[in-house]
């Protein structure tokens, strides 16, 4: 029964003076990370398989169930018989967001350990995993405007004192690691 449509119900309301409340929506909590995953995630890093499950934050960071990522691409190998070592990302730059636009399928990582020395693996003859120190993208710095990071105003030798310089203890100070709820 749908009391607004009984008069003497209304017709008591509006006489002690009580008002309708607003209808109430029900919101859906954001999926976040279990003890497990916390631990992972602070390490060696959590594999994903679609950019789908990144969110870009108001401020243009990545997040993952509710923390604040780097994110990279786990698997390498040989390209055109050279050996390329990835950038990690913090942003939702260009790069990132063609690779979600087109659905790339690469296995990627989220950590949002303090550290540059990422956990990859190396695809080749055999397959072996190492750690390996990365830099942080250029066009990430660019979108946060990182210490005043500008990819066409600066000179090269300015952009790539910014960037040996980024660390991710500094970002996540910046940045915190936990968004709100």
């Amino acid at each position: 029964m749908d009391f607004l449509e009984d008069s003497a119900l209304t017709e008591l309301r509006l006489r002690i003076g009580a008002k309708l409340l607003p209808k109430f929506e029900s919101v859906a909590l954001p999926e976040l990370l279990n003890a497990t995953e916390l631990s992972v995630i602070a390490s060696e890093g959590i594999e994903l398989e679609d950019l789908e499950l990144i969110r870009v934050e108001g401020d243009n960071t990545l997040s993952f169930k509710g923390y604040r990522v780097a994110l990279y691409i786990r698997d390498h190998g040989l390209v055109r018989e050279e050996q390329t070592l990835p950038v990690f990302h913090v942003a939702y730059c260009p790069i990132i967001k063609s690779m979600k636009e087109n659905k790339r399928l690469y296995r990627y990582a989220v950590t949002h350990q303090e550290d540059e020395y990422f956990t990859l693996n190396w695809i080749g003859e055999h397959t072996s995993r190492f750690t390996q120190q990365l830099t942080v993208c250029q066009r990430c710095l660019s979108v946060l405007k990182w210490d005043h990071f500008d990819m066409h105003e600066m000179s090269k030798e300015a952009q790539l004192l910014i960037v040996f310089a980024f660390t991710l203890k500094v970002f996540f100070t910046r940045y915190p690691k936990k968004l709100a709820v």
